[in-house]
């Protein structure tokens, strides 16, 4: 069938969908499809769902297809007219935490949803008014580049006309804080704690620290490519380009309109620049991108196996999500593998992403939502940290100081840890298959003749620089992989071809002998 056909039949299927599901009122039909078609139209649907008051389905759209910023905007303007539905249902949805991103990358949207809190708010249940204490909340690193920064509120340009954005934040700024003290008000009245609320309220004011940054400047890539997208760092400005098949987009137009722009040319992701927020480093990994700022680290991409590090609530993102998990926290090292990463922050490893060869370290094949510390290299100094495909390389400062320990762990199937496939390793530390060591899930000591003072690996092998200059290498090439299946799948061709010929002379003969017989 084609593409456009399977595009219009997806589209009916949702429509009527929904007019099922609003006569009879069972939501699940709906639910499969939205998780597991990827044809109907995404903006549409989304407008669909918040008219037609089914806004749990459309919360579903939102962290499945990573179509945030629109089911956000759809649900802001549903707010108005309410569509006969209780108002409490429409904000409980709407109050999720996944939409503070929305609320700073959309000024303009994010005053009208303030000025709709404000209006409803004597008609919002307690469990409302908490959601919206969360998501509303000044202090959070999310709405820092705003709150924090008087220019962006403020600045004009030099001909003395200020920019659209600019001069929306200054009222975004001011909404956003009244909204905030409105539902804390609200909130503590109906908790019967009013008079407590109102004089802590009295010196109310927001003070952000600015975030440290403790990536080297020798440590930070300005130039990054994935498996079909690439992303490089321009004065402070992240560019992306490559295949549409990679879940993002850089602008709300960009994410309602045609994606196949990015091929042609480097885009600026504009969400952060608009926001004045500078990026120092940007990591690339296989359909998920990473990007290390003043305001702290963000990624965006795909994120079925927790490489986003965001949680495990959202299938992808399209938009960059700020990583919580690292607030406060001092990062020195960032990279981002095929399907998971690795930071380092405060002095302690975190890894998190995919984690099925026991690339993550932890000593479990549990993929890992969010970033979590590898005990192992607690208390160690770690000088390097490389990913590839499905391993990881951490080097580290020996304890006496006069020397690097390597430590390797993951997928050993085709020798990319150095170690060789007859191991010795504690049933704790390693899993075996078929009497050969395959994968490591916890860090082992890789040692060589001489000191090694850099490393790095992608995709199935891995390299090594020594003190002497001198370059090891071991693992296997995506080439010499590739030849290799392509050797096997000629193989199996013959062979079956060969086998089909066989029976095929086999079934003659015997026919020829049966016409002998009657004969």
């Amino acid at each position: 069938m084609a593409i456009t056909s399977q595009f219009h039949l997806s589209n009916l299927m949702f429509l009527t969908l929904c007019e099922k599901t609003l006569t009879d009122k069972n939501f699940m039909p709906l639910w499969n499809f939205i998780a597991s078609n990827t044809k109907f139209h995404i903006q549409l649907s989304s407008a669909i769902l918040a008219q037609s008051g089914l806004y749990s389905s459309a919360i579903l759209l939102a962290k499945t297809r990573g179509s945030v910023l629109e089911v956000f905007t759809n649900l802001v303007a549903a707010i108005a007219q309410e569509f006969g539905t209780d108002i409490n249902y429409l904000l409980y949805n709407l109050s999720d935490e996944m939409f503070m991103e929305c609320i700073s990358y959309l000024p303009a949207v994010a005053i009208e949803y303030f000025k709709a809190i404000k209006k409803s708010i004597q008609r919002f249940s307690i469990y409302v008014l908490e959601k919206l204490a969360i998501q509303l909340n000044p202090f959070s690193a999310v709405f820092r580049p705003i709150v924090s920064n008087p220019s962006i509120r403020d600045r004009e340009t030099s001909n003395g006309m200020s920019n659209v954005y600019d001069s929306i934040y200054g009222g975004f700024y001011r909404a956003l804080i009244e909204a905030y003290i409105a539902v804390l008000i609200r909130l503590y009245e109906l908790k019967g704690a009013h008079d407590q609320i109102t004089n802590a309220l009295t010196n109310f004011f927001i003070n952000h620290e600015e975030n440290s940054i403790g990536l080297r400047k020798d440590e930070a890539v300005t130039l990054s490519a994935g498996f079909a997208h690439s992303v490089c760092v321009i004065d402070g400005a992240a560019f992306i380009w490559g295949s549409f098949t990679i879940p993002y987009a850089i602008d709300m137009n960009f994410s309602i309109n045609d994606v196949n722009s990015l091929k042609n040319s480097p885009r600026n992701v504009s969400f952060l620049s608009d926001l004045q927020i500078r990026v120092y480093s940007a990591q690339c990994g296989r359909t998920h991108t990473l990007f290390y700022t003043n305001n702290g680290l963000y990624a965006m991409g795909a994120n079925h196996l927790g490489q986003l590090g965001i949680g495990s609530h959202m299938s992808q993102s399209l938009h960059p999500m700020l990583v919580r998990a690292f607030e406060g926290k001092f990062i020195t090292k960032l990279v981002a593998g095929q399907y998971h990463n690795a930071a380092v922050a405060d002095g302690l490893l975190y890894t998190w992403g995919w984690g099925v060869y026991g690339q993550l370290g932890h000593g479990s094949i549990a993929d890992e939502a969010l970033p979590r510390v590898v005990e192992f290299f607690r208390g160690k100094k770690i000088e390097q940290v490389s990913l590839g495909y499905a391993h990881s390389l951490v080097l580290c400062r020996s304890e006496g100081g006069c020397g690097n320990i390597l430590y390797v762990f993951g997928s050993n199937y085709f020798g990319q840890l150095g170690v060789g496939h007859n191991v010795d390793a504690p049933k704790k530390a390693s899993s075996t298959e078929r009497s050969v060591f395959t994968k490591s899930l916890a860090p082992i000591e890789l040692r060589l003749d001489e000191n090694i003072r850099l490393i790095h690996t992608k995709y199935f092998c891995s390299f090594a620089v020594t003190d002497e200059n001198k370059l090891y290498m071991w693992g296997s090439s995506p080439q010499a992989l590739r030849l290799i299946n392509q050797a096997r799948k000629r193989e199996r061709a013959s062979q079956k071809a060969e086998a089909a010929k066989a029976a095929e002379e086999e079934n003659a003969k015997a026919n020829e002998e049966a016409t002998t017989g009657e004969g």
